[in-house]
């Protein structure tokens, strides 16, 4: 969320905005009102309220129910100025969007600082690990966690200088996140998407790869392979590098990293809230190496500010037949 959007018209440009961000708004909040059902019908020795409590459900309920969006008219831009978000981002489509963004925003600014290190190595990578479709959640968690922390121990001796023993050693720094979906043919799907960065020559060989029912072309690393399946016993993986020439493939590569933890559309509430419980307080995205200190875990504070004329728009949601209404008010 906080986006803001450039068009050449301006009807188009605002109303596009508006109705799109709505319509975020109202389906995350039927979402939520399933989920919070599905917890309330649960036995009392399954249901924590710890988890779930009065204050959360209220805020999940509320959430989005209050937008201002903030038209700067004069040279046809748009944003969400304000909102009561829950911050249930695990739970909550509506604030995992703005999370994502906002990590996206961080990284652009960090680039915007230190330009040169768009001229390294860049690489996108997706490391999934096997599971069995009758493996709890928890399971197929940890044996990716497994994985994630044999990368940070090579990334770490490659920072100390301690050469290369390993395919990730060669990097510097990486961004990750861990992203989940459900399939009720195979169960749990747990993969990680990173974002690496080298500094030297690459020197691993990637074999190009064709999908003969697709017919698209994917590369592959032996070494890669090796490694992924010595820590976590699945050797399937995707690897391709990346040209950061323009801010428009920056954005794309960010978004791909950023775009969601988990596909909400495809769980069901028992797999939902599965997920959302046993991932209370863990992280699902950040850095490694050079990047840590950039602390995504965290939300970037503060807005952009633009000093031109505007008009609010505010618009609220009632919680029975979902009216909304509009207040304009100018500066």
């Amino acid at each position: 969320m906080n986006e803001i959007i450039a068009e050449n018209n301006k009807t188009t440009y605002l109303t596009d905005f508006i109705d799109k961000t709505q319509i975020k708004s109202i389906n995350s909040s039927h979402r939520k009102d399933s989920i919070i059902s599905y917890f309330e019908r649960l036995p009392d020795n399954l249901r924590d309220d710890r988890i779930m409590s009065s204050n959360k459900k209220n805020n999940l309920r509320e959430c989005g129910s209050y937008l201002l969006f903030r038209d700067y008219y004069k040279i046809s831009k748009v944003k969400l100025q304000r909102a009561n978000f829950c911050g249930v981002d695990k739970l909550c489509s509506f604030c995992a969007s703005r999370r994502a963004y906002k990590q996206q925003i961080k990284i652009e600014k960090y680039f915007e600082q230190n330009p040169n290190i768009l001229k390294d190595n860049w690489f996108y990578i997706v490391l999934p690990v096997k599971h069995e479709i009758n493996e709890s959640f928890e399971t197929v968690f940890n044996r990716l966690r497994l994985g994630l922390d044999k990368i940070r121990f090579a990334i770490n001796n490659n920072k100390n200088g301690k050469g290369k023993k390993s395919f990730f050693s060669q990097f510097h720094g990486l961004f990750y996140s861990i992203e989940t979906t459900f399939n009720h043919n195979n169960g749990w799907n747990v993969h990680v998407n990173i974002l690496a960065c080298s500094s030297v020559p690459f020197d691993y060989d990637l074999v190009e790869k064709i999908n003969h029912h697709t017919g698209k072309f994917s590369y592959h690393s032996p070494e890669l392979s090796l490694e992924w399946e010595k820590y976590t016993g699945s050797y399937i993986h995707n690897i391709s590098k990346l040209n950061f020439d323009s801010n428009e493939s920056i954005k794309k590569n960010l978004l791909e990293i950023f775009k969601y933890s988990v596909k909400f559309s495809e769980l069901w509430d028992t797999q939902l809230f599965e997920f959302y419980e046993f991932t209370q307080g863990k992280r699902l995205i950040g850095a490694m190496g050079s990047f840590y200190s950039l602390k995504l875990d965290a939300l970037l504070e503060g807005d952009i500010k633009l000093d031109d004329d505007f008009i609010d728009y505010l618009y609220k949601r009632f919680p029975d037949d979902y009216l909304v209404y509009t207040y304009k008010a100018q500066q």
